[in-house]
Formats: C-alpha cells, structure tokens, sequence
C-alpha cells in the first residue's frame, strides 16, 4: 500500500475541508481532503515537532496558481494532500540525513496526480538550521528520492 495508499484511505473517510493530524516523537504528518474551490489544497504546513530543533521550524508546501491547469484538476472533485516529516531516519547510501525525509503527495479520485512539466515548481520549505549543523562538522544537502 504504502505512502499513496495511505493517503487513499485515509482521504476517503474525510469530508471536504477535514484534516486527520498525527504526530509522534520522530515524525507529524497531515492529510486533507478541501474541495477545489476553497483553494485549501494549496498550500500547508506542519506544526513544529520538537523546541529547539530543525523540526521547530516546521515543514511546508505550496502549489503554483498554475497547477490546476498545469495537471488538469477536476474542479467538480476533491483534492486529498499528505505531507509528512520523518525525523529519526536510517542511512541512504551510507549518508546519515541531518533533515527530516518529507513526502507530498497528492491525489484526486483515489488516484495520484502527476507533477511532471508543471510550467512552475511546487514549493516545499524543509527546515535545517546550517550554522547549528556545521559546527557538529555536517554539510547541508537537499536530495530528491523518489
């Protein structure tokens, strides 16, 4: 199932303007489902996890005015988003992440919405406090997985 089909069931006991919330000490995520119109969609952000940390400065996103046409949205349906932010992660590649891993997904009828050859970029705002990390000796890096 996974991070989509999460999302999916979850989406599908909400009422459009409805938001399920969750957190725990190593990750927060949020889910929505808003109607087109309300433009709720567009843009979120999670609380601050933890004072004092990278994860007190919160995690965001922001869809471009041009990502209805761009993608082709149903303006009659809903639009269901995740955002979530991992805090606590593994090794990749033998390189242990100094930032959260976030993921954004987004979907209509159940089913992902490609992003792919939007005419402008999705914003997404990942915390990482530079100057704390370099004196512990680490670089800052935003890597894409997908």
């Amino acid at each position: 199932a996974g991070v989509g089909g999460t999302l999916k069931e979850t989406a599908a006991g909400l009422i459009a303007g409805q938001a399920a919330d969750a957190s725990s000490t190593f990750a927060t995520s949020s889910i929505t489902r808003d109607t087109f119109a309300s433009g709720a969609w567009r843009h979120n952000a999670l609380p601050p996890l933890a004072p004092l940390t990278d994860a007190a400065l919160g995690v965001s996103y922001a869809f471009p005015a041009s990502f209805a046409a761009d993608t082709g949205l149903d303006i009659s349906a809903p639009v269901d988003v995740l955002l979530a932010a991992f805090y606590a992660l593994p090794l990749f590649g033998g390189v242990t992440p100094v930032g959260p891993l976030v993921t954004l997904h987004i979907s209509q009828h159940g089913q992902p919405l490609s992003v792919a050859g939007l005419s402008k970029g999705v914003r997404v705002a990942i915390p990482f406090n530079a100057p704390q990390r370099a004196i512990a000796g680490f670089r800052g890096k935003c890597v894409f997985l997908s």
